[in-house]
């Protein structure tokens, strides 16, 4: 009553003297607040509020109360609030304020806080480049559940940070479907970006990688790097690289087309290229190892 009556006489300073005393039992926070809103004091709750926070008997209320108003009337000082208070915020209130009032990098903050990885992830790349931040993805991105998020993430970096796709990859290396990842980039049309990435996880000897690796050691003409690649990853479409290859124009890579017919058992194919290249010894090692009477004969 006291409270209210300053507040009545404009004598706010005394105003806050006795609401004090009232903000401290939780039960009457909440009108306080309204009673200063209705009145149009936000300056003055404000006040009251940052006072209320250094009192011995403050609570969680005291602290979310005044979070969510630096939310709706000063969002510049939210962000400092949080770090300084938020063991002694209600997160969940403060999370749904947040995306009230658009306040992107903060509702950011309150996720990771509030152990949701995934949300966080996603108000970043959904906000982006307000909410988004490299390192701190990173951070937030090798604790998430749905694996659907790293897919999206991939994509928003193919669009959003391409340059930084690999760095992306790398934390997630562990994580990621690598056969799914391919197909994200070959969507996008952009396999090269990941290179370093592919070359990396090529170890595994998974189809699409290989595929992926060939075809992009034969758009930068190393026929070398190919012929080791065939040589020591031995899970991809063989007869289609070699069919792609057979009518290349360097022979570096037709020699590596006949070495993968060689390899499938493909005898005609692999004479038939050789003679075609001039290169008789490869066409008589071919037909000596097809061990048919035909092939040699042909």
């Amino acid at each position: 009553a006291v409270c209210y009556g300053c507040l009545a006489a404009g004598e706010t300073k005394l105003a806050q003297l006795a609401g004090l005393a009232v903000v401290v039992n939780a039960d009457d926070l909440d009108e306080v607040v309204s009673h200063y809103l209705a009145a149009g004091l936000d300056d003055e709750l404000i006040a009251l509020l940052e006072s209320g926070i250094g009192l011995d008997r403050a609570h969680m209320g005291i602290f979310t109360e005044l979070g969510i108003q630096y939310a709706r009337a000063r969002p510049a000082k939210l962000m400092e609030h949080l770090k300084l208070f938020g063991s002694r915020l209600n997160v969940p209130r403060l999370i749904r304020v947040c995306e009230e009032a658009h306040l992107w990098k903060e509702l950011v903050f309150l996720y990771i806080a509030y152990d949701e990885p995934d949300n966080a992830a996603r108000v970043m790349m959904a906000h982006a480049p307000v909410a988004w931040e490299h390192v701190l993805f990173k951070d937030v991105a090798v604790k998430v559940a749905d694996a659907g998020v790293y897919y999206a993430a991939v994509s928003f970096y193919l669009e959003a940070h391409p340059d930084l796709l690999v760095d992306l990859l790398k934390v997630l290396e562990a994580r990621v479907d690598h056969a799914r990842v391919v197909g994200v980039l070959r969507s996008a049309g952009h396999l090269a970006l990941a290179k370093d990435y592919l070359l990396a996880v090529q170890k595994a000897d998974i189809p699409a990688v290989n595929d992926a690796v060939n075809e992009l050691l034969v758009e930068a003409g190393d026929a070398e790097g190919l012929a080791e690649s065939v040589r020591t990853y031995t899970n991809f479409d063989a007869l289609a690289l070699a069919g792609a290859l057979k009518a290349h124009p360097s022979p570096s890579f037709r020699r590596v087309a006949a070495g993968i017919f060689r390899a499938q058992a493909k005898w005609g194919l692999a004479v038939d290229m050789a003679v075609a290249d001039g290169a008789p010894k490869d066409a008589i090692a071919a037909a000596a190892a097809s061990g048919d009477a035909a092939v040699a004969d042909a």
